[in-house]
């Protein structure tokens, strides 16, 4: 704030009395002839109408101010940063200019809502700056529009000022999606989807954007791209160890990019990523195998697969199979969290078994055989399995001597057998005796285990 000091014809002073006293005068030389009178008041007019006119433009009460009046920095305002301008105004009354009213208004007046609002006094006939800061500059398809209003003495004058904003680029991500962002696995892929748009108002040169997952960055190129046109960067990552992370990406990221932007409050997007911990499946308890009455089967297996850790329900895969061969059959176990044991019961027929000759069958029961269920470790998936395929009963009766080879009538003759099971199975069955075609004895239920010795029955 200060006296706007005006160059005055030399020679000339303002005095205290606000008359100018012509200093290149003497007294004497001030009584020459008309001519140089005239000359002098000439020269004393002048100025005293310099200073007395206010500058062109507009006025409300005594103060005086116009758009050429008005400075605006920087000249050239950029989308999304600050312009300040500053607004002159002058008294150009003898009497101090209490309650000034400076309104600053955005592209339109809002009565009684203003951007900024001053209230200042002027002294007379001195000069007042008001500066005002338009903070974050919309594009606003290329122009802003100041609006300025001045109040002094209730007569309220109104100034405008278009000025040109320059467009500039905005990065950011339209589109960022994991999938999955849950449920996965360690060691599994992660497919992350990534869109870039330049929403600004400027074409942006080539960049980059940065992809950090679990704490470990990398760089991601991106395409240069005119305003408003948008480009993919897909990936596929590695699932960390268990656990829950944030999965961030910055475009504009590296520090060579460079790239002038109207913002960078939308560079970053962040996404969040679980790992969930893989579960183990094992043999719990089995496999047991029951065999039916008979020589080959039927045999039943049972037995419990467990899961240990894991979330949700899953499924896993049981396979019974010949022992480095042929697969008998498949059993599908569900597990959940509230119950992590599946049971199982599987039926194996000798039609299912491609050799039936007798002996020992040996299977494997392998869960998820094809590895196509996660799981922490292999170790404990296999277990084994004997069926066992019988020879037919063989019980042989050796000769039937009588206890006396000579007898008299009447008298009772003993006759003693000996059975033997030389079969590979349990033999039970009636012993019957017959003499001279009449049966004359049976026993029943008599059992023989393979192999016995010779037993003698009478």
């Amino acid at each position: 704030m200060g006296i706007a000091t005006l160059s005055l014809a030399r020679g000339f002073l303002v005095n205290s009395g606000s008359s100018l006293k012509c200093l290149a005068c003497s007294p004497k030389n001030m009584e020459r002839p008309l001519v140089r009178q005239i000359l002098c008041a000439v020269l004393l007019v002048a100025p005293i109408l310099f200073v007395a006119s206010p500058a062109s433009g507009e006025q409300s009460g005594s103060i005086a101010f116009s758009t050429e009046g008005l400075a605006m920095s920087p000249s050239t305002p950029v989308e999304g940063g600050d312009v300040t301008f500053t607004l002159s105004l002058q008294n150009v009354d003898n009497v101090i200019a209490e309650d000034v009213f400076v309104e600053f208004h955005k592209n339109n007046y809002q009565s009684g809502n203003p951007a900024a609002l001053y209230s200042i006094d002027i002294d007379a006939n001195e000069f007042e700056d008001v500066d005002f800061i338009w903070n974050n500059l919309a594009w606003g398809e290329g122009e802003q529009t100041l609006v300025i209003r001045v109040n002094h003495n209730n007569n309220p004058v109104f100034i405008s000022h278009d000025f040109s904003v320059q467009g500039l680029a905005n990065l950011r991500l339209s589109h960022f999606e994991l999938n999955p962002s849950s449920g996965g696995y360690e060691g599994e892929s992660i497919e992350v989807e990534i869109e870039v748009e330049n929403a600004g108002h400027a074409d942006a040169p080539s960049s980059h954007l940065e992809l950090t997952i679990a704490g470990n960055p990398f760089l991601l190129d991106v395409p240069s791209l005119i305003a408003g046109e948008r480009a993919w960067l897909n990936e596929t990552v590695t699932a960390p160890a268990a656990g829950t992370y944030d999965v961030q990406a910055v475009v504009n990221a590296d520090s060579g990019d460079n790239i002038v932007e109207s913002t960078t409050a939308d560079n970053t997007e962040s996404r969040s990523l679980t790992i969930d911990t893989l579960p183990d499946y094992r043999h719990a308890e089995g496999p047991n195998v029951a065999a039916d009455p008979g020589l080959a089967g039927p045999w039943t297996l049972t037995g419990t697969i467990a899961r240990d850790g894991g979330v949700g329900t899953t499924t896993a895969p049981l396979e019974v199979r010949i022992q480095g061969g042929i697969a008998l059959q498949i059993e599908t176990l569900t597990f959940t969290e509230s119950d992590p044991f599946a049971e199982y019961s599987i039926s194996i027929t000798s039609e299912n078994l491609p050799d039936t000759t007798p002996g020992d069958v040996s299977l494997e029961l392998e869960i998820d055989p094809s590895q196509s269920v996660p799981q922490s470790g292999l170790f404990n998936n296999l277990e084994t399995a004997t069926l066992s395929i019988y020879q037919e009963p063989n019980v042989v009766v050796t000769g039937a001597s009588p206890s006396d080879h000579e007898t008299t009538p009447g008298s009772q003759v003993t006759f003693t057998v000996t059975l033997q099971n030389v079969g590979m199975v349990t033999a039970t069955g009636d012993l019957t005796a017959t003499f001279d075609g009449e049966v004359i004895e049976t026993k029943t239920g008599i059992s023989f285990h393979p192999p016995t010795p010779r037993i003698k029955d009478k």
